[in-house]
């Protein structure tokens, strides 16, 4: 039986930092709806309520497709009210005229990085395992154990001194919530009366996908980060490539996925790599966002069908940068050669890029461990990241 999950934002008057920033304009739309049309897009809600104490911001919601079934009175002034105090009382609402609900998301009003991508990706690994809940964490970017404070004489010091001369890369990594979203599961949430139970599992986002949004200079720094994002261009591999999709084919999962297991060697690489380059049956595609490389796909040509591979950067898997690559392969394969076959072969149990071939249509063949994907080559007018 399908799960039945509910996605709620909340969305208070009284914002902290900038007056009115839940419906502030953000690249030329008021923030909130970024975060509502995410949802919408992601498919995998029942429904999405904007929990607000404000007629102003339900108004905003209602325009944006979200629906707004009550104005918010928890009975807790507004300044002490948890997120957790938020969902409580959204679900014991909603219970009142509807089913109950297996599973809840939070989603900030001000969190613009938020995607559909993301959204699907964190609850697809999230009812595949045994955890309550699935959180997107950051990695701090400098050991908080070697943090300074002012000290009551007011000079500098080391607030933990045992860790003064150990190693940046000898410290324990730690984390913070990254304030875009959250899955809990409803019995848990209510059974212990918070979100962050002890299963909750991570989700981990790179800094470009994150940005504080508390001053106005905040604001620019998220529209700049947002804009680069969306700078996506494809381009042909060159020889400058070598290193990084060396790092790319030796990653772990990357090498789980592949039809050969066995870590690369550096050496055999850079020849493999240079004789690829002169081939005039191979073409190796590099998508670039923001002037970054994050991904690889290989073309090699046989007659008029077209066997693609491809593999991401581990920093930007699940964010939809799969699908984008392999459409942008297709609109240049289709406007240099016209009507060509394209044909893939998946592992079995690399779900995550048999569901990318499927979402563009390919027709899919089990063949023994494998699965086979052909299709006619397309041209995609429409290649804007959700």
């Amino acid at each position: 039986m399908k799960s039945k999950v509910i996605a709620v934002i909340p969305a208070r008057k009284e914002g902290d930092g900038i007056k009115q920033r839940n419906i502030l304009p953000f690249c030329g739309k008021p923030v909130i709806a970024y975060s509502i049309q995410a949802a919408l897009q992601s498919g995998i809600f029942d429904r999405v309520i904007v929990s607000t104490d404000s007629s102003e911001i339900a108004k905003v919601a209602l325009e944006y497709g979200a629906e707004v079934p009550f104005l918010r009175n928890t009975g807790i002034e507004s300044q002490k009210e948890s997120i957790d105090d938020v969902l409580i009382h959204s679900i014991s609402v909603l219970n009142k005229d509807s089913d109950d609900y297996d599973f809840i998301c939070c989603i900030y009003p001000v969190a613009p990085f938020v995607s559909k991508q993301i959204i699907v990706s964190t609850y697809n690994i999230l009812i595949e395992s045994d955890a309550e809940g699935i959180i997107p964490v950051i990695p701090n970017p400098y050991p908080t154990q070697r943090s300074l404070f002012i000290n009551p004489n007011g000079y500098i010091d080391y607030k933990w001194p045992d860790y003064k001369k150990t190693h940046s890369k000898q410290i324990e990594v730690l984390y913070r919530d990254a304030g875009q979203h959250f899955f809990i599961k409803t019995e848990a949430l209510l059974r212990e009366n918070k979100s962050l139970t002890k299963r909750i599992i991570p989700y981990l986002i790179n800094s470009v996908e994150h940005q504080d949004m508390v001053s106005p200079f905040d604001w620019k720094v998220a529209e700049y980060k947002y804009n680069l994002l969306r700078d996506i261009s494809l381009r042909e591999a060159v020889y400058e490539d070598v290193e990084v999709l060396f790092k790319w084919r030796n990653d772990i999962e990357t090498r789980e996925n592949s039809f050969e297991k066995g870590e690369l060697n550096y050496n055999d690489h850079v020849k493999w790599f240079k004789k690829m380059l002169l081939r005039d049956d191979v073409i190796i595609f590099v998508l670039m966002v923001g002037g970054i490389p994050v991904g690889e796909a290989r073309i090699n040509i046989e007659s008029n069908e077209y066997m693609v591979s491809y593999m991401i950067d581990s920093e930007y898997r699940s964010r939809g940068y799969g699908t984008v690559l392999l459409k942008m392969v297709e609109n240049s394969l289709v406007e240099k050669y016209g009507n060509i076959w394209m044909v893939a072969e998946v592992l079995e149990h690399n779900i995550k890029s048999r569901r990318v071939f499927l979402s563009l249509g390919y027709e899919e063949i089990e063949e023994r461990d494998r699965f086979v994907y052909r299709k006619h080559a397309m041209f995609y007018d429409d290649i804007i990241m959700g």
